[in-house]
């Protein structure tokens, strides 16, 4: 469950928590999973595979959670 994954990452990666504004941008060359459940984060996203998160640690669980699939990801 995608749901899951996303909320067990979140929770090893809310100890990283540093208020203010986070990029994330985020490639899959093939296949191209869908990171739905990322509400969770406070993620919203600005364009496809670029997200905005209001926390460092949101920010590393949605890369953690994109690199798992496959994907190049930077933090900004």
């Amino acid at each position: 469950n995608q749901t899951s994954l996303v909320q067990q990452i979140l929770d090893k990666e809310s100890s990283a928590d540093n208020e203010g504004t986070w990029i994330v941008v985020y490639y899959f060359r093939d296949l191209k999973p869908s990171l739905q459940g990322l509400e969770l984060a406070g993620c919203r996203s600005i364009q496809y595979s670029v997200l905005v998160t209001g926390s460092r640690g949101a920010a590393a669980a949605v890369a953690r959670l994109a690199s798992n699939y496959g994907a190049e990801v930077a933090v900004f």
